[in-house]
């Protein structure tokens, strides 16, 4: 059986919805569209309004993945648990021939593009590798750490938004903190934890 991944999605589209997230509030007609993609690209939400355009994404049927984890805060002496965006204001979606017209959606700050102006690809390993640790699109970690972490060694995060993704260990920086490096969306980047934060992978 083909993972989730790599089958075709169906983005239906009835005429006439009144409330589409493509404008705001007036009335559209678009075609229903049956399109097969195996390439994910990132949208970027604006600020606060990433489950607003994932909930849209789910109502017209569109293919995307929207993983969150559980808050813990304490307010008021009391603990509050929450669900928040694992990856921030980034949505991973398919790339199909709509994907222009989830520019002019509420909430919808662009889409991550290359240098030639199309969308820019996520390579599939990295979101089998997410779909992993997220379980219903919740992110559960159930992994105990390990010490004794050596230059580049593969690693990743107990907690966070690194917690799903494979980095490069890099050694230690102080007495209290590791850097670990990290390519995301295409871009390598060094990132300092605090001691015991890293695992192996």
């Amino acid at each position: 059986m083909a993972s989730r991944f790599h089958r075709c999605f169906t983005a239906r589209l009835a005429y006439g919805y009144k409330h589409s997230p493509f404008g705001y509030g007036s009335a559209w007609e678009y075609p229903r569209v049956s399109i097969i993609s195996t390439d994910w690209g990132v949208l970027v939400a604006e600020r606060q309004q990433v489950k607003r355009v994932g909930k849209s994404l789910t109502e017209i049927s569109y293919q995307h993945f929207l993983p969150l984890y559980e808050h813990l805060s304490i307010v008021g002496g009391r603990h509050v648990r929450e669900m928040k965006p694992l990856l921030g204001s980034y949505i991973l979606i398919a790339i199909c021939a709509s994907w222009r017209e989830l520019m002019s959606w509420r909430g919808v700050a662009g889409i991550l593009m290359n240098e030639s102006g199309h969308p820019a690809r996520v390579n599939i390993r990295e979101v089998e590798r997410l779909r992993e640790f997220c379980p219903n699109d919740v992110f559960r970690n159930d992994v105990n750490g390990i010490v004794g972490l050596t230059y580049g060694q593969r690693v990743t995060s107990k907690e966070g938004p690194f917690a799903y993704h494979i980095g490069r260990y890099d050694g230690k920086k102080g007495r209290n903190r590791e850097v670990a490096v990290f390519t995301l969306f295409g871009r390598e980047q060094k990132i300092t934890f605090r001691s015991g934060d890293l695992i192996a992978a």
